[in-house]
């Protein structure tokens, strides 16, 4: 990116900031914490599992609320990601759709979607205790009919999981072969992007004591008591290689919007598709947005 695109972008950013704060004092807090997360991550010296958070005044779509970001655990990161860079194409939904927010990490997407659907009932799953503290926050300004809020992660099976924490709040995911107890060194890498990899630095450890409730979508869809679902976006930290080889949900779902972390995922997810006759959109080379053919 050459020195004009940069400042383009940097432009661009700023007026997004102002349009979507409904004050001044939230557009400068904004602007000043974007800046601390920038230089944080340069520097690595806030323990971001402290933060407390931010709320700002905000603007969407004609209505205004609350959201509370913390500025050292990666929520600005996705912040800007949904709603600057809306990096989730929504595929047309009915007019009163049901969404599956699967890693739902502190209600960002559901959020963006009840702001373009008022009327959508929304299932967020977020096994992270202080993510989902804030996710109850942030989607509080939904109706409560429409919001249905879980602790859990989603996995092949149901059953208590071992939760690794991430140096990210959104990275965090179940580790079923990663020891307990192993602290890494700097040269650590875990999948992060399909043929990508995520550096994990020198503090970063496997957590030795927390575990979490996880769900499969074969039994979600009985204790929810679903029968279609317009949209499920999946971003679980490579979970769904596990989980899309026992996709049989599939054939009820018209949309799922998944982020894939390895070539194994992309691979498990490609043949479910193909085996449920899902047509692929490549949103980017770990984003997909898979929509079912319609039955004749």
């Amino acid at each position: 990116m050459n020195l004009f695109q940069r400042w383009a972008e940097a432009f661009d950013k700023l007026l997004f900031c102002w349009r979507i704060t409904a004050d001044t004092a939230s557009f400068c807090r904004l602007i000043w914490n974007t800046k601390r997360f920038a230089w944080h991550r340069r520097q690595a010296t806030t323990n971001h599992q402290i933060d407390p958070g931010v709320t700002y005044a905000c603007r969407w779509n004609g209505v205004e609320f609350p959201l509370t970001l913390r500025s050292f655990s990666g929520d600005l990161e996705v912040f800007y990601e949904i709603f600057w860079k809306q990096i989730y194409a929504l595929p047309k939904l009915s007019r009163q759709p049901t969404v599956l927010d699967l890693g739902g990490h502190i209600g960002l997407f559901s959020l963006y979607v009840w702001l373009q659907y008022p009327n959508v009932h929304v299932y967020t799953l977020e096994p992270l205790g202080r993510n989902f503290q804030l996710a109850t926050r942030n989607l509080s300004v939904m109706p409560q009919s429409q919001c249905h809020l879980f602790q859990q992660a989603v996995w092949d099976v149901s059953g208590r999981q071992n939760l690794w924490e991430a140096p990210m709040d959104y990275n965090t995911c179940l580790q079923e072969s990663l020891p307990f107890g192993v602290e890494y060194n700097s040269t650590h890498t875990v999948s992060n992007t399909v043929g990508a990899a995520h550096q994990v630095g020198s503090t970063d450890k496997v957590s030795t004591d927390l575990q979490v409730d996880a769900i499969s979508l074969a039994d979600g869809w009985r204790s929810w008591n679903l029968a279609q679902v317009d949209l499920v976006k999946m971003d679980v930290e490579d979970a769904e290689k596990r989980i899309m080889r026992q996709a049989d949900w599939l054939n009820r779902v018209d949309h799922i919007l998944i982020e894939l972390h390895s070539k194994e995922s992309a691979t498990a997810a490609s043949e479910a598709f193909s085996v449920h006759l899902f047509r692929v959109q490549y949103l980017s080379d770990h984003l997909w947005l898979a929509t079912a053919t319609p039955k004749s």
